[in-house]
């Protein structure tokens, strides 16, 4: 008897595993084949032109658009995954944001953002490419919101910060903040060493009404020091690696939602926007079965940066993996 529940068990596991991978391939081939279609007969006819592989390419393309309708056709009728995006203006703010960080931009071996400290080693403001930015005397008459939208401002470049698009993750957010995880990257050029200057940053811009923590294999603290960042710096997460980066990211949501923390499954976002596109699979799964969604900061937004839009026109784009089980 227990060699026959074996067996069962394994075929209604391998059956959940195949449902899954059939419905993502189906709802991948559907929602990507627009793009990859543009990008064919873009293709197409610049090759026109030239004479190179035309026959080939329209073929392809052929293919292409009988697969899309095909995999249109068929979403309906079969149950798996599907990724909905909620409207930012109607959708819950959340009151913890998970942040996975990127690393900052290196110009001449010289770090971009550097903090300005006084005689006692009080940090009294900060400069990026070695320019004043942000001073904290101008920073303690502001409210949370206008700390936030000036930073936005004063760390607009002709070249781009990367580290402007977590003020930005944060804005929609910032009524119901309550807490801020940074989640750093492994190696020697991974965003864990800098991590303790992020901290520092975005804790004079939110103010002591939010704690901002840094997520460490065997740490997790407020008091994180650079010198434990160099330490621990190889116990950080490799973006590149699903499992690794799965694992990592559904025990610090176990810890979130555990005491002393007690946030619950939906008052967490988690901003994909400074990972790989590794990470955001590895987010997007942890939500499936879960009230935790993840988001993403548009890099693409042609506004210019004012007082007014302190985004720049780059969208915060929410979602959540739903499983559907009966057909819609």
């Amino acid at each position: 008897m227990r060699n026959t529940g074996l067996r069962i068990s394994l075929g209604r596991g391998l059956l959940l595993t195949a449902a899954f991978t059939v419905g993502v391939s189906i709802q991948w081939l559907a929602s990507g084949s627009e793009s990859i279609l543009t990008q064919v007969f873009t293709t197409v006819g610049s090759s026109f032109g030239r004479g190179e592989n035309t026959g080939k390419i329209v073929i392809a393309g052929l293919l292409l658009i009988v697969s899309y309708l095909v995999a249109l056709r068929l979403r309906k009728y079969i149950a798996g995954p599907r990724l909905v995006r909620f409207d930012l203006a109607e959708h819950k703010q959340r009151s913890c944001v998970i942040l996975i960080v990127s690393s900052e931009d290196f110009r001449g071996g010289t770090e971009r953002l550097v903090a300005q400290s006084d005689e006692q080693g009080k940090i009294t403001g900060w400069f990026l490419d070695k320019e004043p930015c942000l001073t904290m005397a101008e920073l303690e008459f502001l409210t949370r919101p206008e700390r936030l939208r000036r930073a936005c401002l004063s760390t607009s470049r002709e070249r781009p910060w990367p580290w402007q698009q977590m003020l930005r993750a944060l804005i929609p957010h910032e009524p119901q903040l309550k807490s801020v995880w940074l989640v750093g990257s492994r190696g020697d050029k991974g965003s864990f060493r800098q991590l303790p200057k992020c901290r520092s940053f975005l804790q004079a811009l939110l103010g002591p009404e939010v704690s901002v923590f840094i997520e460490g294999r065997d740490l997790v603290s407020a008091k994180f020091t650079e010198e434990m960042a160099r330490k621990l710096h190889n116990q950080a997460v490799d973006f590149e690696d699903f499992h690794e980066i799965k694992e990592r990211l559904d025990a610090l949501l176990h810890r979130i939602e555990s005491k002393p923390y007690s946030h619950d499954a939906s008052d967490i976002v988690i901003d994909v926007t400074g990972g790989q596109k590794t990470t955001s699979i590895a987010a997007a799964t942890l939500t499936l079965k879960s009230d935790v969604v993840f988001q993403y900061v548009q890099t693409d937004g042609k506004a210019s940066v004012s007082a007014e839009d302190p985004t720049g026109g780059n969208e915060v784009l929410i979602y959540d993996a739903i499983w559907v089980e009966k057909p819609e």
